[in-house]
């Protein structure tokens, strides 16, 4: 019997709903799940936290949207890359498995 699962089906949704869960941020020697919403930045009071002058103190956000997770610059004094392009002010871009972050020094890496 062919096993191919057609990206339409409900199984094929069901195992995407799934690893969109199963996602993680990663950066130098530490990892989170991904979640509805991760604030990073230097002050401590950010999901992640970025001990790195180049960092503004609230710096991104990282946001999920209907399955869908994006990153935001929220103002920041020196960008926010993804996968080397910067992010204007205030600008939203989709980010998936594979995508690399730039803040300040740090790279994160979506897995």
């Amino acid at each position: 019997m062919d096993e191919t699962i057609y990206k339409r089906s409900k199984q094929a949704q069901h195992e995407n709903r799934e690893r969109k869960h199963n996602l993680h941020l990663k950066w130098s020697t530490n990892s989170i799940s991904m979640s509805k919403k991760i604030t990073i930045g230097r002050d401590r009071s950010n999901t992640v936290v970025l001990n790195d002058p180049l960092v503004s103190r609230r710096h991104a956000i990282i946001e999920e949207k209907d399955g869908h997770y994006y990153i935001r610059d929220l103002n920041s004094t020196n960008a926010t890359y993804v996968d080397r392009n910067p992010l204007k002010p205030g600008e939203e871009k989709l980010i998936s498995p594979g995508a690399v972050i730039n803040i300040g020094k740090s790279e994160l890496k979506i897995t």
